[in-house]
């Protein structure tokens, strides 16, 4: 988050992001400009103008995008950097410029911008040599002094008055020969500094990085300047940030939440909730605004400025994903890997044991479906339950590969019966034991880098009775804690929140002990 407008300048050249997005208009200081501009335009000649303001005010990021906002006139901006030109060479520098005549030339005249650091004959210099060079070019060329200094400002105005027309003496800004720059209104930091890190970091917000709405409203008021202000939210960032790196014990650790339900409305209606509570559709990494953005207790809490900044690192950390799974995959693997206790109850079941339960989820979707043929014949072979795990989001992010969204028809009713019938025949537990076996079979098929095992049940940390994952995967460098959530119904969006609030992050940040214990150090 540069916090001067030479910093920021190439970032945004490099993004291709444009400088509206985060830069604001100051209006009074475009209509001095504009003043000035006629006056060029009518006389054909070359001025100087001298602006004061405080450090971080935006004098120079207002001069370098005037040209933003005031489209019916075209600039030509260059800056010559006084900070380390001696006055001798000041000619030299003018000759280097590039004058446009259909353009309004605007040169700005940056350092020295304290007493000591800029004499009465240097000034002079200076305005002897511009005052030669406009005579010379005849085309309206306007130099900017920027200065914080009312010394400074007033030295530059009483010398340049007395050479020719550089700094009129009959004009005046609020009664003063040089122009007190106002910056960009207090009302409008809070909105600049979360588009700005919006912009520049996405897709991240403000929140993300720990700061909350009550601290910013604070620093506002504390704040001089725009500049000081995201100099402050810099600062704090960065703290927050060394307070906030969280060592791993050995191997990185994934803590990614598995939801699987029967998608009835189409076969994406999970990943679309999914969708608005994660950072990016690609790797599903959940948001830690948009988890609590409700106004439930649970989301109140956890926006507590105390527990806040404990819950944005704890979720980095712990690389907190939200993904989907569809029922199909697991009752694949269910008639692949159940016992034939299991096997028989889906022979002996027929589809009218759940007839009006799916006529009701499928209403369009049941007319010409055989409800006296039983739920399922035969076991499943392997390469089934292998290939549908692999076409998994859950898949394609262990392998390192983007999220997909997947298109199609309505869940059938032969898959809704089926995942129905296991959720009354089946614990929770045989279904983690069914995946994992899944996972194991289609990971080492693929040859997926580094596998050692694939445990369901087992604690996260050996040695320690918790947090237990449903599945764990190791690696030899990383180490994946899969929960899983299985329901018969369509998810909701607080449903699904709720869940990862309270069953997983809630549960991890208070078992896992190392992390438990830098967090307990971290303070507002």
């Amino acid at each position: 988050m540069p916090t001067r407008w030479e910093y920021l300048e190439p970032k945004i050249e490099s993004n291709k992001v444009s400088l509206q997005t985060i830069i604001r208009p100051v209006p009074d200081a475009l209509n001095v400009i504009i003043d000035i501009v006629e006056y060029l335009k009518t006389t054909g000649g070359c001025q100087v103008l001298v602006i004061r303001a405080d450090t971080g005010s935006g004098k120079t990021t207002f001069l370098n995008t005037i040209y933003h906002y005031i489209k019916e006139i075209q600039f030509l901006t260059q800056t010559i950097d006084l900070q380390t030109l001696e006055a001798e060479d000041f000619s030299s520098e003018l000759q280097n410029l590039i004058i446009d005549k259909d353009k309004i030339n605007l040169i700005i005249l940056e350092g020295r911008e304290k007493p000591q650091s800029i004499s009465d004959q240097y000034i002079q210099i200076i305005l002897a040599n511009i005052n030669r060079f406009g005579r010379r070019k005849r085309l309206p060329i306007l130099f900017v002094v920027p200065t914080i200094e009312d010394q400074v400002a007033r030295n530059w105005c009483e010398h340049g008055v007395k050479i020719g027309d550089l700094i009129p003496e009959q004009k005046l800004y609020g009664g003063s020969r040089w122009y007190n720059f106002p910056g960009i209104s207090k009302d409008k930091y809070i909105e600049i500094a979360q588009e700005t890190i919006r912009t520049l970091n996405p897709p991240y917000s403000i929140s993300d990085y720990g700061i909350n709405l009550d601290e910013l409203k604070t620093w506002v008021e504390n704040s001089h300047t725009i500049g000081k202000f995201i100099e402050t939210i810099a600062t704090r960032i960065s703290d927050r940030r060394n307070q906030c790196k969280i060592r791993s014990q050995g191997k990185r650790d994934h803590v990614w939440i598995v939801y699987c339900c029967p998608d009835l409305q189409h076969y994406d209606h999970t990943y679309l909730i999914i969708k608005g509570l994660v950072q990016d559709n690609e790797n599903l990494k959940a948001s830690p605004t948009k988890l609590v953005s409700s106004e439930d207790a649970l989301s109140k809490h956890w926006k507590q400025d105390q527990e806040w900044i404990k819950f944005v690192p704890a979720l980095n950390f712990l690389d907190i994903r939200l993904i989907n799974m569809p029922i199909i995959t697991v009752v694949t693997a269910a008639l692949v890997y159940g016992d034939d206790k299991l096997l028989e109850s889906f022979r002996k079941t027929k589809f009218s044991a759940y007839k009006d339960v799916i006529m009701k989820k499928l209403p369009g979707e049941c007319n010409s479906f055989d409800w006296n043929q039983p739920l399922a014949e035969r076991r499943q072979k392997e390469e089934n339950v292998r290939n549908s795990i692999a076409g998994t989001n859950l898949f394609y992010l262990l392998r390192g590969m983007s999220a997909k969204k997947r298109s199609g028809k309505t869940e059938s009713p032969k898959i809704l019966g089926q995942y129905l019938h296991l959720r009354e025949k089946v614990h929770e537990s045989t279904l983690h034991e069914f995946m994992a076996k899944a996972l194991k079979v289609a990971l080492e098929y693929h040859q997926f880098q580094g596998l050692i095992d694939i445990e369901f049940e087992k604690p996260l940390v050996q040695g320690t009775t918790a947090p237990k994952p449903d599945i764990k995967i190791n690696t030899i460098s990383d180490t994946y804690a899969l929960e899983f959530h299985f329901t018969k119904q369509q998810y909701t969006t607080s449903e699904i929140t709720r869940y990862a609030l309270r069953d997983v992050i809630e549960k991890y940040m208070r078992d896992l002990e190392y992390l438990r214990s830098q967090l307990d150090n971290i303070k507002p």
